[in-house]
């Protein structure tokens, strides 16, 4: 089956599942789909969102390793879909995700939506440097 898997900014990309995966397998896909190198995918994980009827979203939980995604999602996918999140507090480690393209891309997409949605309180400094950075961004797509 196709299962849906959304980055925080909206966009959305599937991957072949059989309904039985585990969270675990369904990472391991997606992940090597947007091609996250291996060792990086620990940082990440599927995360249960709720959409709103204000087009918000709300995260629900945190999609554990045994879980089917898409038994979890399915009964509810009028409401509900499935996003990657990073999976970490400590900002140490982001220093080896910044390496990455792809992983920065991920942080990036994430830190956007998070400020958008005022989940993240920021500086009026830090919005206009986040704000340029995504014109930029933007602009290279």
């Amino acid at each position: 089956m196709q299962l849906d898997i959304y980055l925080m900014n909206g966009k959305k990309f599937q991957v072949n599942v059989r309904n039985t995966d585990s969270t675990d397998h369904v990472m391991q896909e997606a992940m090597s789909q947007i091609k996250l190198p291996q060792n990086m995918i620990q940082y990440f994980s599927l995360f249960l969102v709720q959409r709103e009827e204000d087009s918000g979203l709300a995260v629900v939980r945190k999609l554990q390793g045994f879980e089917s995604p898409a038994l979890v999602v399915l009964p509810l996918k009028d409401t509900h879909r499935l996003a990657i999140r990073k999976n970490f507090w400590d900002s140490n480690k982001e220093d080896e995700l910044y390496k990455d393209k792809i992983a920065l891309n991920l942080l990036f997409v994430q830190a956007v939506s998070d400020v958008e949605r005022d989940w993240v309180i920021t500086t009026p400094e830090t919005l206009e440097e986040l704000n340029n950075l995504k014109t930029k961004n933007e602009r290279k797509k």
